[in-house]
């Protein structure tokens, strides 16, 4: 090989070799979903950071929305003030790292089983369980710790206890039982008192319905500033009415404190003697069939009827003693 050829292939040499080391020392771009993925990893993800695959960085996210990843797992069982088993209801899962910073675990609801047991993922950090049941809420602040099973406390809400009978102190089964605000409530952006509003009586006359009560505040609420001191506006009165087959409806208002006596409260339902019946027509006295009649007490306005004018004819049978508001659709 000849000195030219050989200085050629030197030359080529070392430019090869500056373009690798060149390519080498870029910057590496990350695709949208691998840095969607590292993010999610991030047991400590927190508002306004990594918020979980696919999404973008640095857009700012509520903490409800933010998901961090399972770290080991937790498990435990719920149960009763007797130790039984409370076989319905959820939890959800929330994070507080070791920084303060809290937020839920993704896959982190998890349905209790007929016997109370749960189990799902952990974080780093302290894992919070939120507890969702209709009618019960944790008897202290719950946490749990990774690899460690747990027996957790749920205690019954206090309840309001209500009968529904006759004139002679006889039970009316089936009764359709509403509660609403009194009708003499001053502030009506007053909540109820209670978590339901519609229920029946059961065979003995008997009904009853949860109370209002903010569960005991754990460490990721009180990180996440969910624990405020004001008292939700709630009234302690409750307008309780209830409506049955054959009698006419009974209404009464319910002092909260009169919900945790010895003995239900009782609503009495009088017999139906007044009734309302007539036909539905136009003004050229042609009859209006298929339409809808609606019948409102004008002494108690929360206590209203409805009826189909089948053939232009209606009736309301069961109705208290007392002047209606008749309208028709």
């Amino acid at each position: 090989m000849s000195n030219a050829a050989r200085r050629w292939l030197l030359l080529a040499a070392a430019v090869f070799a500056v373009a690798a080391m060149l390519w080498a020392l870029q910057p590496r771009t990350r695709s949208p979903e691998s840095e969607g993925d590292a993010g999610s990893s991030d047991a400590g993800a927190h508002e306004g950071e990594r918020a979980g695959p696919g999404a973008s960085r640095g857009r700012g996210v509520a903490a409800r929305e933010v998901t961090v990843a399972g770290d080991g797992w937790v498990r435990g069982q719920v149960v009763d003030e007797d130790g039984a088993p409370v076989g319905e209801g959820q939890l959800v899962l929330w994070c507080r790292d070791t920084e303060g910073r809290v937020a839920r675990i993704r896959e982190g609801v998890l349905p209790l089983d007929a016997e109370g047991r749960f189990e799902g993922p952990a974080c780093r950090g302290e894992v919070c369980p939120e507890l969702r049941h209709p009618a019960r809420v944790p008897a202290e602040a719950w946490a749990l710790r990774p690899g460690i099973e747990v027996t957790l406390e749920a205690r019954l809400l206090p309840r309001l206890w209500g009968r529904v009978v006759d004139p002679q102190g006889v039970a009316v089964a089936g009764a359709a039982v509403s509660l609403t605000l009194p009708l003499d409530e001053d502030d009506p952006s007053a909540l109820l008192p209670v978590g339901v509003s519609q229920t029946s009586s059961d065979a003995d006359g008997e009904f009853s319905v949860p109370r209002l009560e903010r569960p005991p505040c754990d460490a990721c609420q009180a990180a996440r500033g969910a624990c405020p001191d004001e008292i939700l506006p709630v009234t302690d009165r409750v307008q309780v009415s209830a409506r049955a087959a054959g009698w006419a409806p009974g209404s009464r208002v319910v002092e909260l404190d009169e919900g945790d006596a010895d003995a239900p409260f009782e609503v009495v339902l009088a017999p139906a003697t007044a009734a309302i019946r007539g036909h539905l027509v136009d003004a050229e006295g042609v009859s209006l069939p298929r339409a809808l009649v609606l019948a409102r007490s004008e002494s108690q306005p929360h206590e209203q009827h409805r009826s189909e004018a089948g053939e232009g004819t209606f009736a309301f049978e069961a109705l208290a003693e007392g002047p209606y508001t008749l309208r028709a659709l």
